[in-house]
């Protein structure tokens, strides 16, 4: 391991846990609260919804995803980062195949069964990114 590897498990863990407090968030509060807006003004809200969090999500993905790289292969495939390489995987293929389908939707107009399909499946992303954290967590406690 080279002298990176703190710098680079501590950027990871960073970002895995401002990554899984933040899905709870909207998991719990944000997608729930698209009942409560005005239909008239839906899409202007999804816009700006899709644009800002784009700032905000994409690159602590970029980050985490790239460093969980490195993390998984200067431990040589061991489990516990092949777990959590493997969690990524879910979470970035959840985002790809139901996320982000489901926002394009939401983008022409207020869908019930868009929003329904949203929070059932971000439960995926939710789950997973909770464990990453536990496993990254329990591993920074062992070093």
């Amino acid at each position: 391991m080279t002298n990176w590897y703190p710098l680079i498990f501590t950027v990871h863990l960073g970002s895995t846990l401002f990554m899984t407090g933040l899905i709870w968030v909207i998991q719990l509060l944000h997608y729930p609260s698209y009942q409560f807006i005005q239909l008239e003004k839906f899409k202007d809200y999804q816009h700006f919804h899709s644009t800002q969090i784009t700032y905000i999500v994409g690159p602590m993905m970029l980050i985490e995803v790239f460093t969980g790289i490195y993390l998984t292969l200067q431990n040589n495939w061991t489990s516990p980062f092949t777990f959590n390489f493997v969690g990524l995987c879910v979470i970035w293929i959840s985002t790809l195949v139901f996320s982000i389908p489901a926002h394009n939707q939401l983008a022409l107009g207020f869908n019930p069964q868009a929003i329904s399909h949203l929070l059932q499946t971000n439960w995926i992303r939710t789950i997973t990114w909770t464990l990453r954290a536990v496993l990254l967590l329990s591993l920074s406690l062992k070093s």
